[in-house]
């Protein structure tokens, strides 16, 4: 089996899509024919994306959202099982360090920052909590 295969129709949620390594990800397993979730707080750039995508045949779907709230958590996940019926692949890329030029950090800014990776880190496990609590079937890659 080469990798075109293995991908094919795979479900894949990507956190922190809209640039960098998140990017780059979904634009690649998309074009290994894979089912790709776009997830980030810039709608305008995962939307840029999602046409990029679809226009070199690919399969994608939008969902806003910023990982530090567990309620967006939870909509990523309820959105791709609605769409597609499950997740093959997450890939948790999302996260951040706030620091200006001068190499300070404010109280607010720091919080803002460890809540964002520190929910990001953990989504895996709320994956499964969700796939536990709805008894839906298939393999969880850890």
């Amino acid at each position: 089996m080469n990798n075109q295969d293995f991908f094919q129709n795979k479900v894949i949620v990507i956190t922190g899509a809209s640039g960098g390594i998140g990017k780059a990800a979904a634009l690649i397993f998309a074009q290994l024919n894979a089912k790709v979730v776009l997830a980030s707080r810039n709608i305008e750039k995962l939307e840029a994306l999602k046409q990029e995508i679809e226009s070199k045949g690919g399969n994608a779907i939008v969902v806003k959202s910023d990982v530090s709230l567990f309620e967006d958590t939870q909509r990523i996940v309820k959105e791709t099982i609605s769409k597609w019926g499950r997740i093959d692949v997450l890939i948790a890329n999302a996260g951040m360090y706030f620091q200006d030029a001068s190499r300070e950090i404010d109280l607010e800014s720091f919080k803002r920052s460890m809540n964002l990776n520190s929910i990001n880190n953990h989504f895996p496990r709320l994956l499964d909590w969700f796939y536990r609590k709805f008894r839906i079937e298939g393999e969880m890659i850890k």
